[in-house]
């Protein structure tokens, strides 16, 4: 049997998974907002659909693009393009690689004619 296997069905692994980010959450202080909450609160048009976390660099403006993180090293690329940046599902993801003295964790949003980013915490 794979080791995946004895760990519970796929069902119950990404039970597990969902709880695991849940709990990283609240260790760091996380608060879970409704979305047409800070719509409302940024003045975020209610149809512009929510894609996702960010990771932003407000100091240029740039966005993750791409994150690998090996035993030997970190690697981070960067884009302007917030619509190409790397989208997190879940906030705590997107926390956990933003490094605090630089980095922050943004919304993305789309309209018919751009992308809105909102901070969200």
């Amino acid at each position: 049997m794979g080791q995946a296997n004895q760990r519970g069905s796929f069902a119950e692994r990404l039970a597990q998974s969902n709880e695991a980010k849940r709990n990283a959450a609240e260790a760091l202080g996380l608060v879970l907002r409704n979305l047409d909450d800070i719509r409302a609160e940024l003045g975020v048009p209610q149809d512009a659909p929510f894609l996702g976390y960010l990771v932003h660099i407000p100091d240029s403006d740039e966005f993750l693009l791409e994150y690998k993180d090996t035993p030997q090293a970190t690697s981070r690329s960067w884009t302007k393009n917030p619509g190409a940046g790397r989208r997190f599902a879940d906030f705590a993801e997107a926390h956990m690689i933003a490094r605090p003295d630089r980095e922050m964790v943004v919304g993305l949003f789309e309209t018919s004619t751009q992308f809105l980013i909102a901070e969200v915490l």
